[in-house]
């Protein structure tokens, strides 16, 4: 007997064995099997049912089918069909994470349309394989309801579906595609921190990361033309949050674990502790902070499953551009996500191997080192800090 999941989860015959589509089905049909979100998430994916239409209508020529493949915390994925046999993939904004709902429409707004021109800026100023944007649109109150976009599908497998059957050979030769992508990126400089808000490169104030939990809020997201003022950004945030009780309790409770509960640091004290930090921060020269200041796009989840790679092991795309930042080379922050999974590989020996060749590569194309500041022990230390507060 099929399950309301299996019945829904299917692709089009001509497209059924496709390893790269096969693949993210199979994980969503898991997903749903195990997720407490599973019923929400599978009335969301029918929720939509105006999708053929608009397709046919902003693509200019007549949609077949649409079916769903995949979905995260802030997205739903949908496969669509035409007539000519081509096909594309919808991603509409909309998914079970109660992250989304800690911020304004404006700001998810503002979210929606920095992926949107990270991807044309990478596109027109690296080699680096992003998605093409057919369509998109960033009005909440479209004929679907929700901001969406569509792409062109990338022909591939994410990394996290083949890297266990990679050779250790087809391993290097993707730590090295990686590490020349984020090359790339180091090498076209920008002249503030933030989100990018156009293709040509103009940085704005810093969207929701889709990663990190503790986003900087208004009236305190930049952009920033130096680190001194970003961090000086951080402090202010918190100090706002631990005015609003209700929230900052939430928080205290939320990672007693590492900060002790609501009981061991009275508010009070919390306050006068970061009023002293920003006084302290203040008076550091911003010289300190940047020396030389170096801001440059990064990805914001450079991990096993938005690289996408060939047969072969040839990576072919790197999808998700959601929440990537503009940053100084000093963050921590930058490193690739899977080269820090101990359990990638078999060996520490072997993992350090990997990392060398990434770190190699990028200072041989760059002349630098991301995160090897002076600066990142201290900034890793504020960022738990913040964690804990």
């Amino acid at each position: 007997m099929y399950s309301p999941a299996d019945l829904l989860l299917r692709l089009p015959q001509h497209l059924a064995h496709d390893p790269g589509l096969a693949a993210l089905v199979n994980a969503f049909r898991t997903f749903l099997k195990f997720s407490e979100d599973s019923a929400d998430v599978l009335r969301l994916v029918q929720s939509y049912p105006g999708l053929v239409a608009e397709a046919t209508k902003v693509m200019e020529k007549f949609c077949t089918g649409s079916y769903p493949v995949a979905q995260g915390g802030f997205n739903t994925v949908f496969l669509l069909t035409f007539a000519d046999g081509t096909d594309a993939l919808a991603r509409l904004r909309g998914g079970p994470s109660s992250e989304s709902t800690a911020f304004s429409s404006d700001v998810l707004a503002h979210q929606f349309i920095s992926e949107v021109t990270t991807i044309a800026f990478v596109r027109e100023y690296t080699s680096i394989p992003a998605p093409e944007l057919y369509y998109y649109d960033c009005n909440a109150k479209n004929a679907l309801g929700t901001p969406y976009m569509l792409m062109k599908r990338i022909t591939g497998e994410s990394l996290g579906t083949t890297w266990a059957s990679l050779s250790a050979e087809q391993r290097e030769r993707v730590v090295s595609a990686v590490a020349h992508i984020e090359a790339q990126l180091l090498r076209v400089p920008l002249h503030a921190i933030g989100s990018i808000i156009s293709a040509n490169g103009t940085v704005g104030p810093l969207a929701p990361s889709s990663t990190y939990t503790h986003s900087l809020r208004d009236p305190h997201r930049g952009p920033f033309t130096s680190s001194k003022h970003l961090v000086e950004a951080y402090i202010r945030c918190e100090l706002l949050l631990i005015s609003e009780r209700c929230e900052w309790t939430m928080q205290r409770t939320k990672w007693r674990h590492l900060n002790g509960g609501v009981d061991d640091m009275p508010a009070k004290y919390a306050i006068r502790w970061f009023s002293l930090l920003l006084a302290a921060i203040r008076a550091v020269p911003s010289e300190e902070f940047d020396d030389p200041a170096h801001f440059t796009l990064y990805h914001n989840d450079l991990g096993l499953n938005n690289i996408l790679v060939s047969p072969s092991g040839t990576v072919v795309g790197l999808v998700d551009w959601q929440g990537s930042h503009v940053r100084p080379l000093w963050d921590a922050t930058r490193h690739t996500h899977f080269l820090q999974d101990e359990n990638l590989v078999d060996t520490p020996h072997e993992l350090n191997r990997l990392q060398k060749i990434q770190q190699d590569i990028i200072f041989e194309q760059t002349g630098l080192r991301p995160g090897s500041s002076r600066l990142r022990l201290s900034y890793t230390a504020f960022r738990g800090l913040l964690d804990s507060a």
